[in-house]
């Protein structure tokens, strides 16, 4: 599953060149994440240990941004 959102992050990527549509980006799709996170927890197909969606929101903000700067230096060279 996770597989699949990366692949749908990637593919809507943002071109602009203006500075503000990246991060907005990336902290959407962030929240996204959060949210069903709440969401698979409050259905009881998650159980957290010491986690809230908050941290997920924060490391789905990370996990992103790297992605984006990993993919973005990677595409140029046709890999």
């Amino acid at each position: 599953m996770a597989y699949i959102a990366t692949m749908i992050y990637f593919y809507f990527l943002p071109k602009q060149k203006e500075w503000y549509v990246l991060p907005l980006y990336i902290a959407m799709f962030s929240f996204i994440s959060a949210a069903l996170d709440a969401v698979y927890h409050q259905m009881g197909l998650l159980v957290y240990f010491h986690w809230n969606p908050f941290l997920r929101f924060l490391a789905a903000l990370g996990w992103f941004s790297l992605a984006t700067v990993h993919y973005r230096k990677l595409y140029p060279a046709g890999i």
